[in-house]
């Protein structure tokens, strides 16, 4: 079987958090804290979309710097989701640096800081490098879970912990889990190849049967036709808990309690 994604440790077990998913044949990767990030490549960062902050301690936050650093000249956004005072946390980050040289010439980076409030509102912020990183507010959304993030192929949801302050544990789930037949697409004539990754992701959202799968080397087919013949194996997705780094180690050291509520399993 092959899962979405691939974790590691950014560092090891007892040095600074932080739990990097990359996406199995997808340029794409998600990180969960933001300690020290000087294992990671330059390139490995370039990839991460979106980050999940516990809480604001050195050891869980200090890597902010370096992700910033890396990827002030990008284009796409970066998220960051954490716990109240999140937006603060990050306003106070790139308010310590003189942003004179930056314009509206500038590369379009944004960060939007996606601050939870332990119930049902998620507030976004958006700190623009084409406007020096000024806040400007994106307003609130009304969640009807403690899912923080939403994707078609996984979710990210939360859960509050009791650490003395504000802290989060998360868990990333991926919707279906979606492996191929190898045997079944030799015995269809059907060669391995980067079309697999699209026809997946259209398994896991539920596509209609009806919808064109594009094989190079081979010509179209449907969704459905493939479905039928068992080109694919499914079964429940993948849960992998980002928080595993801190609270095994924190837990270890202070015996910490899960907080109004536990993880869903």
């Amino acid at each position: 079987m092959v899962f979405l994604v691939q974790p590691r440790l950014v560092n090891e077990p007892f040095g600074d958090a932080g739990l990097l998913l990359n996406f199995r044949f997808k340029s794409r990767a998600i990180l969960f804290d933001l300690g020290d990030l000087a294992p990671l490549p330059a390139g490995t960062i370039s990839r991460i979309g979106q980050v999940f902050v516990s809480h604001m301690h050195m050891d869980h936050f200090a890597g902010f710097d370096r992700m910033l650093r890396l990827l002030l000249n990008r284009t796409a956004d970066l998220q960051v989701f954490g716990p109240p005072g999140l937006t603060d946390a990050v306003e106070a980050k790139l308010r310590s640096y003189t942003w004179n040289l930056l314009d509206e010439t500038s590369g379009d980076f944004s960060i939007i800081a996606a601050e939870w409030d332990l119930r049902d509102g998620l507030a976004r912020s958006r700190f623009k490098a084409r406007n020096k990183f000024v806040p400007e507010t994106l307003g609130v959304e009304t969640l009807a879970s403690a899912r923080l993030f939403v994707d078609p192929d996984f979710h990210v949801e939360a859960v509050e912990l009791d650490h003395g302050i504000p802290c989060l544990a998360f868990a990333f789930q991926e919707s279906m889990r979606v492996n191929v037949h190898k045997a079944r697409l030799d015995e269809l004539g059907l060669p391995v190849g980067p079309w697999l990754t699209e026809a997946k992701h259209l398994v896991r959202t539920h596509a209609d049967p009806d919808t064109i799968v594009t094989i190079s080397e081979h010509g179209d087919m449907k969704l459905g036709d493939l479905l039928s013949a068992k080109a694919f194996v499914t079964g429940p997705g993948e849960l992998h808990r980002g928080e595993s780094v801190a609270l095994a180690r924190l837990g270890r050291r202070v015996g910490l309690p899960l907080h109004r509520g536990r993880l869903p399993r």
